[in-house]
């Protein structure tokens, strides 16, 4: 009943709803991300999976509007996921290419090569771990809700949210983002 009734506005009309596959080897992680998106009004997770070839299999099975991806999974990272989409993205025409999802990279290791790498495969944006799952849920709604069609690639935006100090950088591309700051954030990040 919980999930039906979320499909509706208070005036009975349909709501549009944001179809989120979560990626990441962490499970408890991965079902933490799941419940609390779930419990979101305007957000439905299609499914959860802990290794890439998992997610490209529930990428074309449930053809979610964004992937929540982590770089570091077993068998197959998320670069290769994304080089992996990319490849599959670049063979199909323009309209078959948009059903792929808009990709939000959420990781703890926020390497400026990685970053850039990710970028360069479509990723819209990277959230650094540890972040707040509102910082989560806002930056989900603000690339689903983008002018840039599903599967583009887009200015990727840099985000280190850290909820004990309560702030990061914002929506800054990688070019913008001061390598000596990006640095110390990576370092503040892997120590």
């Amino acid at each position: 009943p919980g999930l039906y009734l979320k499909n509706f506005t208070s005036k009975g009309g349909l709501r549009e709803m944001i179809r989120v596959l979560v990626a990441d080897d962490n499970k408890d992680f991965a079902r933490q991300l799941q419940a609390y998106l779930e419990g979101q009004e305007d957000m439905e997770v299609v499914g959860v999976a802990n290794e890439g070839r998992e997610v490209l299999r529930l990428v074309q099975e449930r053809q979610p509007d964004v992937l929540l991806l982590d770089l570091i999974m077993p068998v197959m990272d998320g670069i290769s996921v994304l080089e992996q989409l990319s490849k599959e993205r670049r063979s199909l025409s323009q309209e078959e290419a948009s059903e792929y999802p808009k990709i939000l990279v959420i990781s703890a290791f926020g390497h400026e090569d990685a970053v850039r790498r990710a970028s360069e495969l479509g990723a819209q944006y990277i959230l650094l771990k540890p972040f707040s799952l509102e910082t989560l849920v806002a930056r989900i709604r603000e690339i689903a809700n983008s002018s840039v069609g599903k599967g583009s690639a887009a200015p990727v935006g840099v985000f280190r949210d850290d909820p004990e100090k309560g702030g990061g950088v914002g929506g800054a591309s990688v070019a913008e983002v001061d390598d000596a700051y990006l640095d110390a954030q990576i370092t503040a990040v892997l120590h």
